[in-house]
């Protein structure tokens, strides 16, 4: 077995780097909370206060899994991440829009 210097890594054993934020048109149709916060650079915690708040699109619940849609989403960025009325299927909240 050869043996390399301590400093040496070989290309193939380096170390992975982590993934960077990707544009919502490269990621699949529906996002979990960890994407659509990497995607908007905000934290879960956000993410989840927006929604209650009813100012991001509900998710859709798929069994016990919770996701966005990426087209409710990309939509949502193209008017200008304004408050949404969203009342469809899979909503958390059936509150109106507080002033």
């Amino acid at each position: 077995m050869n043996q390399l210097p301590f400093d040496e890594t070989p290309a193939d054993e380096s170390k992975p780097t982590p993934n960077p934020p990707q544009p919502l048109t490269s990621l699949p149709e529906l996002l979990t909370i960890r994407e659509l916060a990497r995607a908007l650079k905000l934290s879960p915690r956000s993410i989840w206060r927006l929604v209650r708040n009813q100012q991001l699109p509900s998710p859709v619940r798929i069994g016990g899994s919770i996701r966005w849609r990426v087209d409710d989403v990309s939509q949502w960025i193209a008017k200008g991440c304004n408050q949404t009325t969203d009342t469809g299927p899979g909503t958390t909240s059936d509150r109106p829009l507080s002033d």
